[in-house]
């Protein structure tokens, strides 16, 4: 990503969804617990693997092919010359790209928890699609009212998803507010979790007033 031209970055990318596809079409089976991409993570990270049913290991070929789209995509429009243009060049890609990931899922199901090459090509059709819209909404067509907020998470994805992951904030909120729990019924669960968003929100909000940007 840092160190490769274009042609060198798209083959790096093909590369890594064909080292990824090689193997588990080999292996055959695609359910998380008897994958080829099972079997990496289970030899590898073992009884530290928990009941969880995602894969980490051999799935990290994939997430990188995953990166190296939205790298892609940033080139595009750090380069742009025509906004309009570019935005209309990520719609098509998004669409051949979501084409291609279920003209191949015969071959290679769609499967999110072990990432499948399929699975990266579809999501990564419909991130373009996205991204083309709101370049063109805001980058083409300066509609950025009531869109800022958004920065507050941009300028930190790494900080938003390490705590997300590591610290659960709903037990600050049950702490604070399971008198509700009774009148809520069915709906205090989306409480938890929207004041679990809210704190992380806020701590968030700090870092970015502060000028605090983690990066990795």
């Amino acid at each position: 990503m840092l160190n490769l031209g274009l042609r060198g970055q798209i083959a790096a990318t093909a590369g890594l969804l064909a080292a990824y596809s090689l193997p588990m079409i080999i292996h055959g089976g695609y359910e998380p617990g008897n994958s080829f991409a099972f079997v990496v993570d289970k030899a590898v990270i073992g009884r530290f693997r928990g009941d969880v049913t995602y894969t980490w290991v051999w799935s990290s070929l994939t997430f990188g092919a995953t990166v190296m789209m939205g790298a892609l995509a940033g080139r595009m429009m750090r380069r742009a010359a025509n906004r309009k243009a570019v935005s209309c060049r990520m719609a098509c890609i998004g669409v051949t790209l979501i084409i291609a990931g279920l003209a191949l899922s015969p071959v290679e199901p769609i499967v999110k928890r072990i990432w499948t090459s399929t699975m990266t090509l579809y999501s990564g059709g419909w991130c373009f699609l996205l991204m083309a819209l709101f370049y063109w909404w805001v980058d083409c067509r300066g509609c950025s009212r009531g869109l800022n907020w958004l920065k507050i998470y941009g300028m930190n994805p790494i900080t938003a998803y390490i705590i997300g992951e590591v610290i659960d904030f709903r037990s600050v909120v049950a702490s604070v507010s399971y008198g509700l729990e009774p009148l809520l019924g069915a709906y205090y669960p989306v409480w938890l979790t929207f004041g679990n968003c809210l704190i992380l929100f806020l701590i968030l909000r700090m870092m970015y007033r502060r000028g605090v940007f983690l990066k990795v």
